[in-house]
């Protein structure tokens, strides 16, 4: 079961991603995760107003902040410690003042990577993909970026998947609350407690 909100350490660093409610913010950052994304995109399905966005902000401590915007330079306002994007790398990012956490699909690499060292996110869009069927091109990346594995794993093989693969850490989704206040944290608090430090 879920543990109550008090702040503990993870064995890798974790970012969870599309954060749309305070339920899920105050659980994650209660449970020493890294990085809490919130994405701003208005056709996203957990799109969040910044009204909403600067509300969370005021209770939560102790946890960076990455954001998606439609407009990838209009973060500014929202004062984070990294953007997200899913835009190919362009050398116009270099006006961009913060770390970039570029995400993609693994069926869908873009054609042109970041420079070796920066944040990638690797997600995928087919609940039937396994890793092993691009262990080799995770293999290769991990070794050469910040990787945030965003599949492939759960709370039985997370630690043999880091073991394997060395990414930097992992890369999980926040969700809806069943009402205000309201919220079931079993899918995130099945892995985040089996990669707590004891």
């Amino acid at each position: 079961m879920p543990k109550s909100f008090r702040k503990v350490a993870l064995k890798y660093p974790v970012l969870i991603r599309n954060v749309n409610n305070l339920s899920d913010a105050r659980y994650c950052a209660g449970m020493g995760v890294k990085i809490i994304g919130f994405n701003f995109s208005p056709d996203h399905a957990a799109s969040i107003e910044e009204a909403v966005y600067q509300g969370i902000r005021g209770w939560i401590t102790g946890v960076e902040i990455a954001v998606k915007t439609a407009n990838l330079l209009d973060y500014k306002s929202l004062e984070p410690d990294y953007v997200l994007t899913e835009e190919e790398y362009s050398v116009n990012h270099g006006e961009i003042d913060l770390p970039v956490i570029y995400a993609f699909d693994i069926n869908n690499v873009p054609e042109i990577l970041p420079p070796k060292g920066s944040y990638l996110l690797v997600y995928t869009s087919n609940i039937e993909d396994k890793l092993k069927l691009h262990d080799n091109f995770i293999g290769h990346i991990c070794k050469d970026f910040k990787v945030f594995l965003g599949f492939g794993f759960d709370e039985n093989n997370i630690h043999e998947v880091h073991a394997t693969f060395e990414p930097y850490g992992f890369a999980l989704e926040g969700g809806h609350e069943i009402a205000p206040g309201l919220k079931t944290f079993e899918d995130l608090a099945n892995i985040l407690e089996v990669i707590e430090i004891d």
